[in-house]
């Protein structure tokens, strides 16, 4: 048996998979440690004959699961972990690749140190200099979390000045706290990570970070998360939503409420807004319906201590009685942009 089971979905990625799978065999880890799965989610192109050369030159090491119906990455990947027999779960997607120690110095951190998951870093490939941390934070991060009511929700609260973590694809996760919790991700939903790696995060009570760049995220500008003026841009909404119903059924809504709240109009709300601003050329009649969430779920969103420390503009636009017009919103998209551009962002 494997120790590390690699999961790597695959739609439409002919071009992509011989570069991806290249820099998974040739881990330092060695083949005998890993279990490639690796899942043809209904691909139209070349794809799955690729995987099935892959799969004869590596019979004891790769296998190559496939089905006619189009689940998104979030389907292929639960698929992928019903056929997972290692200890560890790492999860790699299709057009990207690592470097040649990644899993070897992840596993290590896990076994001596016994964490519940460790995760390095990564950098975005075609952006050049989007990797940068100052000097001072360049070190590894060891975490060890205090639950409430015996669930952490911790990576999330405590994490967010380490660089470019990555979370799903940059680490390695201990098997067991996904089939014990039964975590799952959101099929046929683009940003499911979110989902799933959110729940994830209530059983992690210790994380290792290390501080070395080892995962390549390619800028696919055909993929799901680059596309422009596509409708699964806004499915973030109702990922977000499920999420906040999970948290209810698992009894973490309560004990982590202000980390919830905070977590739920970033991801929800600004990024919402920052994701139609930056890839849709309309403005989608998108507000009320937001407004209408926040303020049954989160009436009291103000007085929140973490949103209370910031400066968030946007976030007066649900105080707006009657609500922004398409029109005024548009103008508040002009300006966003603008300010984007003088960040160099």
């Amino acid at each position: 048996m494997a120790a590390i089971s690699i999961i790597i979905p695959c739609y439409n990625v002919e071009e992509y998979i011989d570069r991806c799978l290249e820099s998974v065999v040739a881990q330092t880890i060695g083949l005998d440690m890993l279990e490639i799965i690796v899942i043809n989610d209904a691909s139209t192109d070349n794809t799955l004959e690729k995987l099935y050369q892959w799969e004869r030159r590596f019979p004891e090491n790769i296998m190559v699961i496939t089905y006619e119906k189009n689940l998104r990455q979030g389907g292929a990947r639960n698929i992928g972990l019903e056929y997972a027999s290692g200890q560890y779960i790492g999860f790699v997607d299709a057009d990207d690749w690592i470097e040649k120690d990644m899993f070897e110095l992840l596993y290590e951190k896990m076994c001596t140190l016994k964490y519940d998951a460790v995760i390095c870093k990564y950098i975005r490939e075609t952006y050049p200099g989007q990797y940068s941390l100052p000097k001072d934070n360049r070190h590894d991060v060891e975490y060890t979390f205090v639950p409430r009511d015996g669930l952490y929700y911790g990576p999330v609260t405590e994490c967010g000045n380490c660089g470019s973590l990555g979370w799903l694809w940059t680490g390695l996760y201990k098997r067991s706290l996904i089939t014990e919790h039964a975590i799952r991700f959101p099929e046929k939903l683009a940003y499911e990570d979110n989902f799933f790696c959110a729940l994830l995060n209530l059983y992690i009570g210790s994380l290792y970070i290390l501080d070395k760049v080892m995962y390549h995220y390619f800028i696919n500008l055909a993929s799901t998360v680059t596309s422009k003026d596509a409708p699964h841009q806004l499915d973030r909404l109702t990922t977000e939503l499920m999420l906040i119903d999970a948290f209810k059924e698992r009894g973490a809504f309560e004990p982590w409420h202000d980390e919830i709240e905070r977590d739920f109009l970033e991801r929800f709300y600004l990024n919402t807004w920052y994701i139609v601003f930056t890839r849709f050329s309309y403005i989608p009649d998108i507000f009320s319906g937001m407004k209408k969430s926040i303020m049954q779920l989160f009436p009291d969103y103000k007085k929140n201590p973490y949103l209370m420390k910031r400066e968030e503009p946007l976030l007066d636009l649900l105080e707006m009685n009657p609500e922004p017009s398409l029109e005024e919103l548009a103008a508040v998209r002009e300006a966003y942009v603008s300010m984007l551009l003088d960040a160099g962002n």
